[in-house]
């Protein structure tokens, strides 16, 4: 079960192969038997940020994160109810980049809003737009049904770096306004009416309104959801980032960034180990400790200069001074920014509220800083949400948001499911699986090593010499010659293996060619049998009942 437990245990999701599987875990009405006391987290009023209970600023961020999500929501949907902001309901969070993703990441807003509307809660899906924009497009496709590949259709040209969705605008507009069509004309083959062409005109007739790629892709797949039946809000994680309350947060990890990086790297050290990771980079890096400097889990970046750095923090004598250092080579860190910030023993409000006042000038100069992904959702699980709904990385994410949150604030988070299906495109594809691939394997290697058994098979012109030939290596085979004589024997062996090949290589030639068109047909199938395409991709006949009815079952 994905709700959190009390101690860190290895868990494997895998996503369904089926067409129509999905994997929700746990079950819908386990997830509502746990959302307990509603806004309330055990042990909330004895930890402290930026000297406030967890307690109060839960239920601050709450309402902000509700009104944020209804304002937001209510500039582009008109169907969004004046209760919406009740603050006596559970809130549910979901969240992902402001992208054309694929069906499994699509059914999380589905079971989203069936899960609201089970329990009555107030569901607000993150549009997650400090990720990175490295690309804009899907991929599609292409071809025939013989031979399909897989071309990227690109929807705008690409940035010099890359940059976070907050900052990724129109680059080329043409490009832009003929993505549907290019989309399509690749497609032809091998689906109709897809969702992009209808879905495309309501992205251009919201140029004039915002030109941020992430927000129009987002606000157009929301009113089609909103068409569905769908009844969520939604949000930037950029608005949530520029509130107090999450400035508080990040406040008081920056203060304690070389605690609070021992115990990041540690759990993932433990999670490594646990799941047998090698690679120093995965899940994701450890944090940097050196001498004056530690890396925090923030990226910082400036309007100006918006490629992502990592944000670094030095704490000394009541001053907390940033730094931003590039990934990119090339760029250097940005200049230091300062905050005072007096020790626990001296500070008080007036003091945090400076601080406070501090930031967000920096915010009005351009400067902005925001988390990366373990923090994102340990802020919107200990800040904000009753139930978290996750795809298979995020999940494997929270495993050690579970730990950080336990070992470093003394606080069990809300919990949160593991959500996910998958479509796959509705195309014919060849009637071929790996096991017919595999007896083909088996049947050349038997071949090769045992040609004795097929010469009759193969028809050989020479029947009798070839009985002759199987009959010598038999008895090569069976012959118990001393140690002295075994090269000797099997030099024999292979001379005669030889000849029998010779004589079995026209039923040798079949098998290759058969082997040979199913490897091409079993490519094919795989290919276009991917639960990787993108949602628009599909046609609404076939993905808005099974959807919905799916996520209704779960």
């Amino acid at each position: 079960m994905s709700v959190a437990s009390k101690a860190p245990r290895r868990r494997r999701w895998r996503a369904p192969n089926q067409h129509g599987g999905a994997l929700v875990e746990p079950a819908v009405d386990v997830a509502i038997s746990h959302l307990g006391s509603r806004g309330e987290i055990d042990g909330a009023d004895s930890v402290y940020f930026c000297g406030i209970p967890l307690s109060e600023l839960r239920r601050t961020a709450r309402r902000e994160f509700i009104e944020s999500a209804w304002r937001h929501t209510s500039v582009y949907r008109h169907d969004v109810a004046a209760d919406f902001t009740d603050l006596d309901r559970p809130i549910l969070l979901s969240g992902h980049q402001p992208e054309l993703f694929h069906t499994g990441v699509w059914f999380k807003n589905f079971v989203l809003h069936d899960v609201a509307r089970r329990c009555g809660a107030a569901p607000i899906h993150l549009n997650i737009d400090n990720d990175l924009c490295s690309s804009v497009g899907v991929r599609v496709p292409a071809g025939d049904l013989a031979s399909p590949h897989v071309d990227f259709v690109a929807m705008d040209q690409p940035t010099p770096t890359p940059v976070p969705y907050e900052e990724r605008n129109i680059q080329d507009p043409t490009t832009f306004a003929q993505f549907a069509e290019n989309v399509a004309r690749r497609l032809s083959s091998f689906a109709n009416d897809p969702i992009l062409c209808s879905l495309w005109p309501v992205v251009l007739d919201q140029i004039a309104e915002t030109q941020n790629i992430g927000e129009l892709l987002s606000r157009s797949r929301h009113q089609l959801e909103a068409t569905w039946g769908l009844e969520t809000c939604e949000m930037p994680l950029s608005t949530a980032c520029d509130t107090d309350t999450f400035r508080r947060f990040a406040l008081e990890i920056l203060r304690n960034a070389e605690s609070f990086a021992q115990t990041y790297n540690a759990i993932l050290a433990d999670y490594r180990q646990r799941h047998r990771l090698r690679s120093r980079t995965h899940p994701v890096p450890n944090l940097a400790i050196e001498s004056d400097w530690i890396e925090t889990p923030f990226w910082v970046w400036t309007t100006d200069q918006p490629q992502r750095m990592r944000l670094f923090a030095s704490y000394a004598d009541g001053c907390l001074r940033l730094q931003g250092r590039s990934t990119h080579h090339g760029l250097a860190p940005s200049s230091t920014v300062s905050v005072l910030l007096p020790a626990d023993s001296e500070c008080d409000g007036a003091a945090y509220d400076a601080a406070l006042e501090t930031w967000r000038h920096w915010r009005h100069g351009g400067l902005k800083i925001r988390p990366r992904a373990l923090m994102t959702t340990l802020y919107s699980r200990l800040f904000v949400g009753d139930l978290f709904l996750h795809g298979i990385g995020g999940s494997k994410y929270d495993e050690m948001t579970d730990e950080l949150s336990r070992r470093f604030f003394a606080v069990q988070p809300p919990p949160y499911m593991t959500v996910t299906a998958t479509f796959k495109l509705p195309v014919s594809v060849p009637p071929v699986a790996d096991d017919d691939v595999r007896r083909i394997d088996g049947e050349l290697r038997e071949l090769w090593y045992h040609p004795e058994k097929y010469v009759t098979e193969a028809g050989a012109t020479d029947p009798a010499e070839s009985a002759q030939l199987a009959a010598n290596k038999r008895q090569l085979v069976n012959d118990p010659s001393p140690p002295e004589r075994r090269k000797w024997r099997h030099d024999r062996i292979t001379e005669v293996n030889d000849q029998l090949r010779q004589r079995v290589s026209p039923l040798r030639d079949v098998l290759l060619e058969e082997q040979s068109s199913l490897v091409d047909q079993l490519s094919a199938a795989h290919l276009l049998e991917s639960r990787e395409f993108s949602f628009c991709l599909f046609s609404e006949e076939t993905l808005r009942k099974p959807m919905i009815q799916l996520a209704r079952r779960s």
